[in-house]
């Protein structure tokens, strides 16, 4: 048994037989781009997402193929992110202050916040990196996770314009925007430390139950 699968540029035909192993999915994923992979998961059209090939660009991909990197992107996607959920915060509570606003907001838009949007996306999966990086394995690091997860958002703004990417943000944050807001002075002493682990020894912080 045969099966052509189709994306926007071209069709491939795959023995299903030779792959018994995987499902119908996982040979879409094959031979589709990330930008059609991530478009579906966000839930917006292919064709608001046409930057979204450079916001998965890490800087040590660039020396080796001549590409602009995802920082300018993650740049604008930083401050999108932040007009977005202080904007959020300033319609949806009028009863709260500056001070709690901010709180709530930095508590939103954190490090920990971006890696685990990220990860929930596969977006590891997509991010191109060069060789050394690829070895090290940095497209697992929180720090990569989160500057590609922004850089994605500014790419949204600037193809598909502010109400999409505020859709796409309040969509991912989902309850923590409500928790946040709820209890906004509550120090988030887990993000602190994966923050300082990440920066001080350049790994992920690994948690046991005993």
């Amino acid at each position: 048994m045969t099966k052509t699968l189709r994306t926007s540029k071209r069709s491939v035909t795959l023995s299903i037989t030779s792959l018994p192993s995987l499902r119908l999915a996982e040979l879409v994923a094959v031979v589709a781009e990330p930008a059609e992979i991530l478009a579906e998961r966000l839930g917006i059209e292919r064709d608001e997402m046409g930057l979204i090939e450079n916001a998965l660009i890490h800087p040590s991909y660039t020396p080796e193929h001549g590409v602009p990197s995802n920082q300018r992107l993650e740049y604008l996607g930083d401050a999108v992110l932040d007009l977005v959920v202080a904007e959020a915060l300033y319609v949806s509570h009028p009863e709260m202050d500056e001070g709690n606003m901010s709180k709530a907001r930095i508590s939103l838009v954190n490090e920990t916040v971006l890696a685990e949007l990220a990860r929930t996306l596969e977006l590891g999966a997509m991010i191109k990196v060069g060789r050394g990086s690829k070895n090290a394995g940095d497209v697992e690091k929180p720090s990569v996770l989160a500057d590609a997860m922004e850089a994605v958002f500014g790419a949204i703004y600037l193809s598909a314009g502010y109400d999409s990417v505020r859709n796409v943000i309040m969509n991912l944050l989902g309850d923590r925007f409500d928790a946040a807001a709820k209890n906004p002075g509550a120090s988030d002493y887990k993000s602190l430390l994966n923050e300082w682990v990440d920066a001080e020894h350049n790994q992920p912080v690994v948690y046991e139950l005993s």
